[in-house]
């Protein structure tokens, strides 16, 4: 079995889990989702709980609690439960989702996928726990539970706890859940460690110090004029700078500049009394001089009177996560066969050439360009042809267009080539040049026209698809240029 017991108390973390700085889906249950997307989700989830873990107040009873929750939401599990290890039977010390309130619970070690991993010290999962031997059947159907995920917590080189997930639906967890409760096994051990160290200490400075240096992310005091006071090793790793270097300069002098304004921003609403934090995104310049996205947390340490004495940052390196969505971003925008742009990138792409076209108080010409009679091409020679065929031209036309141009695939054998500050006159005679020589003896026709002041996209491409329409009726093999009253 799982676990067994009535049903708990989390409420005392319920606060410090919705505040700001401080807050899963497995890849079997979502199968409308694209895996980049679902894979980008996890990742984010799982640094999102990361943090949560490693802020937890250093109390053994409330960082087990923030673990439970934080294991439920980056597995989107059913519940979650953190048990410790007592030899011969198991104590659940705290519960979430469908597992909340079975703290103080005793449980049996025999035929129990739990008692199993607390006695090998291996991590495990049963994708369904139906036809797994080491799970208890009776009791896994009283609670349905189907599908877990089940880690060891080391602490101080013993395993103390064992951390568990589970879901009513088959296959719903697995090794990708597993790596995740692994990870945040970890650093609730290292929570743990800093707790029973400050359980040994007297002064309130010692406490400070053992959080900060031992804390997995960057940590550091900041003065009100942006200087530098205290920082932890985590930090000085993040930036790459020695502690003597970085407490002789300021926050600004290592911010990326593209991202200053908007973090004084938010310091001055935090002096000025506006809000008591603020979180953002941002950049630091590391030593070598690239850039370190970073999840930035910050609060306003005032003295008993009320005077502000200064910032608390609390720093998360995400650059792996943003290059992850970037190029997710990037994979959306691209048409695979070619390289090109896809029709979302285009139709991003274009909206930026019309806001540039009305800033400068440019021209802006459009074209669209169709391979002739690509179907007959297609049936005569098969569909593994047209395609190189279409990387072809994709190629050879991608190496002429002007500095500055968008050329895009939108679909099947029609391009969209945009040509900023070009009359249509000028747009017609690049076209034309363009559909000389295609591979293959294939024709192109195409339609060109000029962007009016006012009108939007849409409008805009109607009146080129219009041109390559009259193209097309002529016979094709030539190009149609639209000039706009």
């Amino acid at each position: 079995m799982f676990l067994t017991g009535p049903a708990a108390d989390t409420d005392r973390v319920t606060s410090f889990l919705s505040s700001p700085g401080c807050s899963g889906v497995p890849a079997g249950s979502v199968p409308e989702q694209p895996r980049a997307a679902l894979a980008g989700s996890r990742l984010e989830r799982l640094v999102e709980a990361q943090q949560q873990v490693a802020c937890a107040p250093a109390v053994p009873e409330t960082v087990m609690a923030v673990l439970a929750a934080a294991a439920q939401e980056v597995c989107a599990a059913d519940g979650a439960v953190v048990v410790r290890n007592a030899g011969d039977h198991l104590v659940l010390l705290a519960g979430a989702g469908s597992l909340r309130g079975t703290s103080g619970v005793c449980l049996d070690t025999e035929a129990s996928l739990l008692g199993w991993v607390a006695s090998t010290g291996e991590s495990a999962y049963s994708a369904d726990v139906r036809d797994d031997p080491r799970v208890d059947q009776a009791v896994c159907r009283k609670l349905g539970v189907v599908s877990g995920a089940v880690v060891p917590l080391m602490h101080e080189g013993e395993m103390t706890a064992v951390v568990a997930v589970t879901s009513r639906q088959p296959g719903a967890l697995g090794p990708a859940d597993v790596a995740a409760l692994e990870r945040l096994a970890a650093v609730a051990a290292a929570r743990l460690e800093a707790a029973d160290a400050l359980a040994a200490l007297g002064s309130s400075e010692e406490r400070f110090r053992l959080a900060l240096d031992q804390a997995p992310i960057g940590i550091a005091l900041v003065g009100l004029d942006g200087h530098w006071l205290r920082v932890n090793d985590a930090m000085l790793n993040l930036v790459g700078r020695t502690r003597e270097e970085l407490l002789a300069v300021t926050f600004q002098d290592i911010t990326h500049p593209d991202d200053l304004a908007a973090d004084l921003a938010n310091v001055a609403d935090v002096l000025a009394g506006r809000c008591d934090n603020y979180r953002m995104d941002k950049r630091y310049v590391h030593a070598d001089g690239r850039p370190i996205w970073v999840r930035l947390t910050s609060g306003l340490v005032r003295s008993p009177d009320g005077r502000p004495l200064h910032l608390v940052a609390h720093v998360e390196d995400i650059t792996g996560h943003r290059a992850q969505q970037q190029d997710l971003e990037r994979q959306a925008r691209t048409d695979t066969l070619t390289g090109l742009l896809n029709r979302r990138g285009w139709e991003q792409s274009l909206i930026t050439h019309l806001d540039r076209a009305l800033a400068a108080g440019e021209s802006l010409a459009v074209a669209v360009l169709d391979l002739d009679h690509f179907k007959v091409f297609n049936d005569t020679f098969g569909h593994p042809a047209g395609d190189v065929l279409l990387a072809e031209v994709a190629a050879a036309w991608a190496s002429k267009i002007p500095s500055g141009a968008t050329l895009a695939r939108l679909g099947g054998e029609e391009f969209g080539l945009a040509l900023p500050a070009t009359e249509a006159n000028d747009a017609r005679d690049i076209v034309t040049a363009l559909t000389a020589g295609i591979p293959r003896g294939q024709t192109v026709s195409g339609g060109v026209t000029t962007w009016l002041p006012g009108e939007d996209a849409a409008e805009l491409l109607a009146r080129a698809d219009g041109a390559l329409y009259t193209a097309k009726r002529n016979g094709r093999n030539h190009v149609v240029a639209v000039v706009p009253a």
